[in-house]
């Protein structure tokens, strides 16, 4: 079986690999409908891109339809953008996408990300550009990207749609998360809504996690909630804690707690490490209490320590203690092994403290075994 530090080191890698990519997913055809070319205000920043302007009019034209209509290539249109995505283009050394042209992300490779450090920010913009990708005439894939970031469509046909109403376009990107989508498949509608600043996609990601869907769309929608939907992110993630939610989706929800910027979302985190009834829920939040650091974190390890019931969560209290940043687990953990601590405590502390490059600790270690000797 697992060891439960090798489950929290994959379950870390699995959410950092979330947030990094936009993937495929899956929907089927609707209604057909008509389109007219109208000319355009706006471009959007494709390069090598056939773009044929079109307008759907005030709701006669189903998206799905259109996209039975057009066989294949690309539907494109701009939103607003939640703040805070200027950065939001390709390749950052997390993706595993190429850039293209002068520079721009290619559209075919579906590389996304924000620029690394000495990169040229894009332009100031809060707009977004979402693209959904038709294949014999299903939509199959949502990428979205910041409007100033030049993407390279490698020749592909793009239909671009002047006016499309957001609500319109979130119903449509809600589409392409159903239950049937799994691993990347379910991961870039959800993504691509939650880049929108329009109210509605919170309800739509809340929708996606709520019970009863799948695993991989519950997990993803609730991964998004807490990473990019501030204060009405957290009132839905309080509305799933408040679901009975199972003890799997309650890890994953201390996860986006541990990421939210919404103000008392840590607090929720700590409520979840001191009463939620599973260990593994305890045990994930004391993990996420000690990546997210601050001030608390220490005190609240300690507690778990002195009054949780299972050794399991104690000894995952000394494995969180150790990833406190800034030196602070080096301090906590020499705390136990010199303080009043069971010997159990005491051995954990010192095998943490082995793994560390820290000077303090292998000082620690040597002084021990002198003493011993």
């Amino acid at each position: 079986m697992r060891s439960r530090r090798g489950r929290f080191v994959l379950f870390t890698v699995a959410i950092v690999a979330a947030s990094a990519v936009v993937g495929i997913v899956q929907a089927g055809a609707a209604d057909s409908g008509s389109t007219a070319e109208v000319a355009t205000a706006v471009a959007p920043s494709l390069t090598d891109a056939r773009i044929t302007y079109r307008t759907v009019g005030a709701g006669s034209v189903s998206l799905a339809g259109l996209a039975g209509d057009l066989g294949g290539g690309w539907i494109g249109w701009f939103a607003d953008a939640r703040p805070g995505l200027d950065r939001l283009c390709c390749e950052n050394g997390r993706t595993h996408g190429t850039h293209g042209a002068a520079g721009s992300c290619r559209l075919a490779d579906g590389s996304w990300g924000s620029h690394g450090p000495g990169q040229a920010r894009w332009p100031v913009s809060d707009r977004l550009m979402v693209l959904v990708a038709v294949r014999d005439g299903r939509a199959e894939e949502a990428r979205a990207y910041h409007q100033g970031c030049s993407v390279d469509a490698g020749g592909a046909a793009v239909t671009w749609l002047d006016d499309l109403d957001e609500a319109r376009g979130l119903e449509f990107l809600a589409g392409l998360t159903g239950d049937h989508a799994t691993g990347d498949h379910a991961t870039g509608g959800l993504a691509a809504v939650a880049f929108h600043a329009n109210p509605l996609a919170t309800r739509v990601l809340l929708e996606a996690a709520r019970e009863g869907r799948s695993e991989e769309r519950r997990h993803g929608a609730i991964f998004w909630l807490g990473e990019a939907r501030g204060e009405p992110g957290l009132e839905a993630l309080d509305t799933l804690l408040q679901a009975d939610p199972t003890a799997d989706d309650r890890e994953h929800l201390a996860f986006a707690l541990s990421i939210s910027d919404a103000a008392g979302a840590g607090t929720r985190l700590e409520r979840l490490a001191r009463l939620d009834p599973s260990p593994d829920v305890r045990s994930a939040a004391l993990f996420w209490i000690a990546q997210r650091g601050g001030a608390e974190a220490a005190g609240i390890l300690r507690e778990a320590l002195s009054d949780d019931p299972s050794s399991d969560v104690r000894e995952q209290a000394v494995f969180a203690a150790s990833q406190l940043a800034d030196g602070a687990g080096t301090e906590f953990l020499l705390e136990l092994v010199r303080g009043r601590y069971p010997l159990e405590t005491k051995r954990r502390a010192l095998f943490w403290l082995g793994q560390s490059d820290d000077p303090r600790a292998l000082e620690e270690i040597r002084e021990l075994l002198t003493r011993g000797g």
